[in-house]
């Protein structure tokens, strides 16, 4: 591939913001130059110098008279021009320029064509079009039309109180007639089970729930708004009905969470483990043989597993060590421990040999008894 002879500037064809500005003082006050012939250093470092430092600086008066004054009905160029503070000269407003300025003082905005506001036309991207197929045609899933596990545990959770009579009804004590009459209380519950407003009626026999109306419990809320006086008499005197009934809702417990029981660590591996074990660890080959033959025995017997037994070897170095064998039975068999295996708490009772014998009495609690050796 031959490269073109054609040379070039390569920086002829950049583009860059900071090209304009031939000024390089940076941000500073201008008003540091008023007392100076220049106003600045271009990107060579030569001063810029003022246009108006020969002919005499124009005051307010000659500005102003330079923008009114509009040759030939507005065809001239002066009014077009405005004062660059960073260099000093004159420069020339395009139609652009012109409409944007024009747009500002009016209110509108600079970046539409229109003239209804600051603000470009909105467009609804998304239903602006009509389309003949779907963003996402994928089919539903499953999992919305089933109800989750947590509402299936929640409910699970309350059909258990109620089959325990934990979670009873409470019906208002204005709704019966008479509280201590069990039959009417378990139409009641019925009817605010299932709508049906034929159970009010003591002739209905047909069971609307698929349960019968005497498994619907007929708790009631007290009546707050009693007599205070009689309130002793009324917390001693318990309808029969109440009697007759299992626990109240306000005797609930929830059950007792189950502990978190932590998994047994994996125990750490051993000298026969060890890729360098010390020399004293390696068996020779009739020492291999011996344990072989033991290993052989007891899986006849059932007593071990029956993976061979894993035999120390010395390498010289970690990347020499081949893939083990016994790497996917260990992992099973880790993997059974953590799900098969079951969990509990085992009290251990911290004792020591010496309190676990009775306490021995004192020799002075032990008498009389022979002190002294004598002849008789």
């Amino acid at each position: 591939m031959l490269l073109s002879s054609k040379s070039g500037d390569e920086y002829d064809f950049d583009s860059s913001d900071e090209e304009d500005v031939r000024n390089t003082v940076g941000n500073i006050p201008l008003q540091w130059y008023d007392s100076l012939a220049h106003i600045g250093y271009d990107t060579s470092g030569r001063p810029i110098m003022k246009p108006d430092v020969y002919n005499g600086k124009p005051d307010a008066i000659d500005e102003f008279l330079r923008n009114t004054n509009i040759e030939d009905n507005g065809s001239g160029v002066d009014w077009r021009c405005i004062r660059d503070p960073q260099t000093g000269q004159l420069v020339l407003l395009s139609d652009a320029d012109l409409e944007i300025v024009d747009k500002s003082t009016k209110g509108e905005g600079i970046t539409v064509d229109s003239k209804e506001g600051p603000f470009e036309t909105w467009e609804e991207w998304f239903t602006k079009d009509v389309m003949d197929m779907p963003l996402t045609a994928h089919p539903p899933q499953k999992r919305s039309f089933i109800p989750s596990l947590l509402d299936r545990r929640r409910v699970g959770r309350m059909v258990h109180a109620i089959k325990s009579g934990w979670l009873v009804p409470k019906l208002p004590s204005w709704a019966l007639s008479d509280p201590n009459n069990v039959d009417e209380l378990r139409r009641y519950g019925a009817y605010m089970a299932s709508g049906n407003p034929d159970l009010l009626e003591p002739d209905y026999e047909e069971e609307p729930l698929s349960f019968s109306s005497f498994d619907v419990s007929t708790y009631i809320f007290p009546d707050v708004w009693s007599n205070q006086d009689n309130e002793n008499d009324q917390m001693d005197a318990t309808p029969s009905w109440k009697l007759k009934l299992p626990m109240l809702a306000s005797d609930y417990r929830p059950p007792r969470p189950r502990p978190y029981q932590r998994a047994p660590e994996e125990p750490l591996p051993g000298h026969i483990a060890s890729y360098n074990p010390p020399p004293e660890f390696l068996l020779s080959k009739d020492e291999e043989k011996k344990v072989m033959k033991v290993w052989r025995e007891r899986v006849r017997d059932g007593h071990v597993s029956r993976v061979p037994p894993q035999m120390p070897r010395k390498f010289s170095c970690l990347r020499h060590v081949p893939f083990s064998e016994r790497y996917l039975y260990e992992r099973e068999e880790r993997v059974k421990d953590l799900i098969m295996a079951a969990r509990f708490e085992k009290q251990r009772v911290s004792t020591t040999p010496e309190a676990m014998l009775p306490p021995i009495p004192s020799l002075s609690q032990l008498r009389p008894y022979p002190s002294h050796i004598i002849l008789l």
